[in-house]
């Protein structure tokens, strides 16, 4: 599991969800490499229907992920694709 810190309101939920009135926002380092081509100090949030959120700390960006849940997102062409986009930014 990766490492990271939550915070919630209203139940103590730990994942988002569309539904209910639950909220919870979680980020998580990329310490573990979940994604390997990103900084390890890279945080990174997953909400309802797959969106994520990642802060790349170092390079001063952050970049959305919308994402509906009928096409599930494959990590590792995220990974690449914010590693590309980090590169052409530098």
């Amino acid at each position: 599991m990766a490492s990271g810190f939550c915070r919630t309101r209203g139940d103590s939920a730990l994942t988002a969800t569309h539904t209910g009135t639950s909220y919870a926002a979680c980020f998580r380092t990329n310490i573990d490499r979940l994604f390997p081509d990103l900084p390890p100090d890279t945080a990174w949030a997953s909400g309802a229907s797959d969106q994520r959120i990642f802060i790349l700390r170092r390079h001063r960006l952050t970049v959305a992920v919308s994402n509906e849940t009928d096409h599930p997102m494959e990590l590792a062409a995220l990974n690449h694709a914010i590693a590309s986009a980090i590169a052409a930014w530098a």
